[in-house]
């Protein structure tokens, strides 16, 4: 990550969407990320292991979230101030960004995600200039997949057998989006 792009990320901490606040995750957000965390379906292509207690998630926030916050998000209901779900814009060398997200399943289907993820994508193009975003899936969660469609996202390959996910080898999906196809939509 070059110096401007941490600034850039400090500087939209707070970013909105028609419905959606994303914001700085907070402690007191484990109770809403633990009900999805400790939901076995919800993380089963996810990295880290479901969480088995309140304390888990306090961790987590602490670990992940609080201990590096540029570019992590609570995604938050405008309407009653629900966290459902996070995402993070991970930049990598070479003006390249990775996008990341989780969301509670009692709120999938609503376009909750495609919504908080095409304004991540806004904030990697204008304002850390980004030439490339991207994101992975598990071929399993064809759900996560369509985001990444929703959102501009073409395409880009399969690593077969690339990604070692709770305990067994997973084919991994690969999208993409371009600053030039960002610019065209």
């Amino acid at each position: 990550m070059e110096n401007y792009q941490a600034v850039a990320l400090a500087q939209n901490q707070f970013l909105e969407t028609e419905r959606l606040i994303l914001r700085p995750v907070v402690l007191t957000d484990a109770d809403a990320l633990y009900a999805y965390a400790s939901d076995a379906e919800t993380i089963k292509y996810l990295s880290f292991e479901k969480h088995e207690s309140i304390d888990e998630s306090y961790q987590a926030i602490a670990s992940y979230f609080l201990a590096s916050p540029l570019g992590k998000y609570a995604l938050v209901l405008k309407e009653d101030k629900t966290m459902i779900g996070t995402i993070d814009l991970r930049l990598d060398v070479g003006y390249i960004a990775e996008i990341g997200y989780v969301l509670n399943p009692k709120f999938s289907g609503r376009g909750y995600m495609s919504e908080a993820a095409k304004r991540i994508v806004k904030l990697g193009f204008e304002q850390c200039n980004c030439k490339k975003i991207y994101s992975k899936y598990d071929v399993s969660n064809g759900k996560s997949g369509k985001v990444m469609e929703r959102i501009g996202m073409k395409p880009e390959g399969i690593l077969r057998a690339s990604f070692e996910l709770k305990g067994k080898l997973s084919d991994i999906a690969y999208y993409g989006i371009l600053k030039k196809e960002y610019d065209a939509l």
